[in-house]
């Protein structure tokens, strides 16, 4: 079994022999190399997590748009770059969404007036540079977290107030980052699942956690409540 901590290369290749049939399947369409490690990656963690915090005995299956179920708990998992992040819960009462993000070279001031909220888009007009870009960010992940949480499409969240919408159901948020990426949990109480975010080591060629600092409250939008 891989370790929470750590992943090295050749324990994927191993897990990816012990795949379901329908990650197999899933991951036969995935064509670049990359993604398919950081796929398999992502299965290997999240039975690694199962394992040590639920108990061998849960059984892992595939929702028809990939989104993976347990027979006890709940998890949520996302990919992003080189990146991987698991959220895990014991209990089947707590609705929660992870995501993560490696920022690309993009007109995100262009996605934002498309897509974001008028009054996010004005807020992200009144910054620039560096500050901007974690705020679009920031926003980004959030709204996918939320969506997750919520069982929904981000296209259904990405035109809405992610403060607001996050307040009317009464969820509590986590924002954080690294070197990397961005990161967002959303949750629907205040007993956050386990996290566990990895990105992979070119030099040692394995995946490794990898700690995530929380953002400064003045850095993007509150939701509900800002909690470590």
């Amino acid at each position: 079994m891989p370790n929470c901590h750590q992943i090295s290369a050749a324990q994927l290749r191993r897990w990816e022999l012990a795949l379901s049939l329908d990650d197999l399947k899933r991951l036969s369409r995935i064509s670049a190399a990359g993604r398919a490690m950081q796929f398999v990656a992502g299965r290997a963690l999240l039975a690694a997590m199962i394992e040590r915090y639920i108990g061998s005995d849960v059984l892992l299956s595939v929702e028809p748009s990939g989104k993976p179920v347990l027979s006890r708990g709940a998890c949520s998992v996302a990919h992003s770059g080189s990146g991987i992040t698991v959220a895990l819960s014991c209990s089947d009462d707590l609705s929660f969404g992870v995501d993560i993000e490696q920022p690309k070279k993009r007109d995100y001031m262009a996605v934002a007036k498309s897509y974001f909220h008028i009054d996010e888009f004005e807020k992200l007009q009144s910054m620039a540079g560096s500050a901007q870009q974690s705020l679009f960010f920031s926003l980004w992940v959030q709204k996918e977290a939320l969506a997750k949480c919520l069982g929904k499409s981000v296209l259904s969240v990405l035109g809405k107030d992610v403060a607001v919408e996050a307040n009317k159901r009464q969820l509590v948020g986590y924002v954080g980052r690294n070197k990397q990426f961005f990161f967002s949990l959303v949750a629907n109480c205040d007993s956050f699942p386990i996290v566990q975010v990895q990105t992979f080591n070119e030099a040692n060629q394995c995946y490794q956690a990898t700690p995530v600092e929380v953002l400064p409250a003045s850095n993007y939008v509150n939701l509900v409540k800002f909690t470590n």
